[in-house]
Parts: structure tokens; sequence; C-alpha cells
């Protein structure tokens, strides 16, 4: 990889990568990417071994896994929605709180900041070509537009779901279902993200451009 360009790594480790793979394979690429890249390249957990290896136990365990996820909050989108969003408390949506996350502090009832292209955290590119911010939401296409092309000219116009989000947040995009397609908003949601979601998944048959990929949605 490094010789091909790569400059540097990120890394996961949690209860729920490491419920479908092994601690020590998180080890090993640790270690020899630090030694490839140097440690300032790699953005990885400090975790001491020995509890990286203690994650695949508490995956294993309803109660230590709904903990964990309460003390380590994920974005409810896709699998981690399907899956742990039975260990939060749902909430009323018009009292949803705004919420933080982990790559930033103070996210507003909007999400302009997940699309800003000052602030933007990441962009992904999927073995479908699609450029997304792994929320689920296609900003473009790799084999017509390249990631420095799509922030130079913001992926906050990228589209109009986007655009929608980033003003209003998931509210809006819910009054935009239910004004488009009959949409019945529910009563609570867990997080903003949630909600988000929930709406999304309605939404995927009528913009399946622009929502997918297809493993983001489906069970």
């Amino acid at each position: 990889m490094k010789d091909h360009g790569v400059v540097g790594i990120l890394l996961s480790a949690d209860a729920f990568h490491q419920a479908f793979v092994p601690p020590e394979h998180f080890l090993r690429v640790r270690r020899l990417s630090r030694e490839a890249f140097g440690p300032q390249n790699v953005w990885a957990s400090e975790s001491p071994d020995e509890e990286i290896m203690d994650l695949a136990a508490i995956a294993r365990d309803e109660h230590r896994l709904g903990e964990f996820v309460r003390r380590h909050p994920p974005t409810l989108v896709g699998a981690a929605q399907r899956e742990l969003r039975k260990f939060f408390d749902e909430h009323p949506i018009a009292e949803l709180p705004h919420g933080t996350d982990w790559r930033d502090p103070c996210l507003g009832p909007d999400c302009a900041v997940v699309f800003s292209k000052a602030r933007i955290w990441e962009l992904h590119i999927d073995p479908y070509d699609n450029i997304q911010t792994n929320c689920g939401i296609i900003l473009g296409k790799a084999t017509e537009t390249t990631p420095l092309d799509l922030l130079k000219r913001g992926p906050g116009e990228a589209n109009e779901i986007v655009r929608i989000v980033c003003r209003g947040g998931p509210v809006a995009l819910a009054e935009m279902a239910r004004r488009r397609h009959n949409y019945v908003l529910p009563q609570k949601a867990c997080t903003r993200c949630d909600f988000c979601y929930t709406v999304r998944k309605f939404l995927r048959p009528f913009y399946p451009d622009v929502l997918g990929p297809h493993e983001v949605y489906t069970a």
C-alpha cells in the first residue's frame, strides 16, 4: 500500500467490528501500519492489547455489549441502527437532543457540518463507485468526478437530499417525504441519525441514485 502512494491509514477496533473480525487481526495490522507509515499517520485505538482482545467477548455478551454501546454510541445507520438501536431510549421527535459526535462536539439541529467542505471528516468510495460520507447519502460517482473536485464545489450542494438535510436536518427531510410521498412521521426516535435513517429508508425507492448503496438500507 505504501509503495502505491498510501500515506496513512485508519483502523477500527470496537465491539461492533470485533464481533466478526478476530481482535488479533487488528493488533497485527496496527503494529505493521505504525512500522510502515509511522505512528503519526496511523489513526487507531491506543487501547492496550488486552483490552482489544476483550472486545470479542463483549460482542458475545448481550449485557456487556449494551453497556459498551451506551458508553460508545454509534451512528444509528445501517446495521448499527438495525442491531443496536434496542440499547437506547426513544424520545419524542420534537424533543430529540442535538447530540454530539465523536468527530465534532457541537452538532446543531441540521447536518451542515457533516457536508461542509471546510469541516467534512470523511469521504468514502464504495465498491459501486459511489462517493459518500459513510451515512448512505451518495454525493457523486467516482467515474464522473473526483473527491477533490467534489470538495472544491462543496459537498453540501451535491444534490437535493443533501441540501435539505444541510439546511433543515432530518425534520426537513421528513417533511419533504410527507409532502411529496405521504410519509407518516414516527412519534419517537432514539437520535437524530436514527430518525434520519428511518426517513431515508422510506425515501430510498424514490431516490435510489442518491440513497445508497443498497446494503446500507437492507437487512
